[in-house]
């Protein structure tokens, strides 16, 4: 008998369009920057790769300084960008490739297919029918403009799910090329959190944010879902998602979203100096931390214990507790948790 594939347990797959199915060629950026200009507002590459993924209205409004008559300029200014970047698609749009290929491969299995996009619907119209799209390719499309809130709330998301009638985030896949797509992801709680490198955002920059894979492009959606279910978890340091916090880092080495079916999560942290992790309780698993360099102080209900490279804590489920930094040097502490699907309450 062979072993069932990660395909059997996908039912939805919830893309972005504008760098990750639809060609980037800059025409984004491009209409951006010449409808602020109509404002007498010059905006940075870097202003602009900030709001890439999120609502068009609402990256208009936010790149428009406070003042007077503030609203009418950015409605005035989202018109202009709407009529530019129309222009600038009307002139052609192409699939990524390999984006086709993979919605039919999806479809060949019973997975439905999802767009959800920044944009308004009228310009995802435009899209979709230039690239035939319209009928037949996906299930769903829902758009910035129909849900009240963009990116990085999950809400776009959802109304996918509800639009095609899945009702499990651990069967769902959501796939998109810049950080607030991965945000999103990670806020619904999507199973599979992909990022792609074809479209606005780095490699460093998705590799900051929380993710199960990322790949250089749908083209390689279906080798993730061709290995067998119960396979062996093999990854480079590079494809491990990391979680940054002003008191240190969270990296996650396993979990049940990087290892569907896994018992338990594991992941290395580091606490930097002078600083501390908020206080919390994780309600359906003890945690077991093992110190690797540094020392701190490590609550617990209502007491404090002191720890050293080497020290071992097990803290039970439900226990109030954080970790303090009390040392010059960062603290490196291996995290053990008894759940691939850790739950986490912090408490301030």
């Amino acid at each position: 008998m062979t072993s069932p594939n990660l395909a059997d347990e996908l039912k939805l797959v919830v893309f972005d369009m504008a760098g990750t199915t639809v060609l980037d060629g800059g025409e984004v950026p491009a209409a951006f920057t010449a409808a602020l200009a109509e404002q007498e507002i010059q905006v940075t590459a870097e202003q602009l790769n900030a709001v890439r993924g999120a609502s068009k209205r609402q990256a208009v409004l936010n790149l428009i300084p406070e003042g007077p008559h503030r609203q009418a300029r950015a409605e005035a200014a989202y018109a202009a960008f709407k009529w530019d970047l129309s222009r600038r698609y009307e002139q052609g749009v192409r699939a990524v490739p390999g984006a086709v290929e993979t919605f039919a491969w999806l479809r060949e299995r019973g997975v439905r297919i999802a767009l959800n996009t920044g944009f308004d619907r009228e310009i995802a119209e435009l899209l979709l029918g230039a690239l035939g799209w319209t009928h037949g390719v996906v299930d769903a499309a829902v758009c910035g403009d129909e849900v009240r809130r963009g990116r990085p709330a999950p809400q776009l998301i959802f109304r996918c799910m509800e639009s095609t009638d899945v009702d499990r985030v651990e069967t769902i896949a959501v796939i998109g090329d810049t950080t607030l797509d991965l945000q999103a992801g990670n806020n619904a709680r999507a199973r599979w959190n992909i990022g792609v490198l074809s479209g606005a955002h780095s490699r460093q920059q998705l590799q900051q944010q929380p993710h199960t894979h990322l790949l250089g492009s749908v083209a390689e959606l279906p080798a993730v879902f061709t290995q067998p279910a119960d396979s062996a978890y093999v990854t480079s340091e590079g494809e491990l998602p990391t979680e940054s916090f002003e008191w240190g880092t969270l990296k996650w080495l396993s979990n049940g979203k990087l290892l569907p079916g896994a018992g338990q999560t594991t992941g290395i942290c580091h606490i930097l100096p002078g600083r501390r992790n908020p206080v919390h309780y994780h309600p359906n698993c003890e945690e077991v931390l093992y110190m690797l360099a540094g020392q701190g102080l490590h609550s617990f209900d209502e007491n404090s214990v002191p720890l050293q490279a080497g020290s071992t804590i097990r803290i039970p489920a439900g226990v109030k507790h954080n970790l303090s930094n009390a040392g010059s040097e960062t603290i490196v502490c291996l995290i053990s948790f008894s759940s691939g699907q850790r739950e986490t309450v912090f408490l301030e």
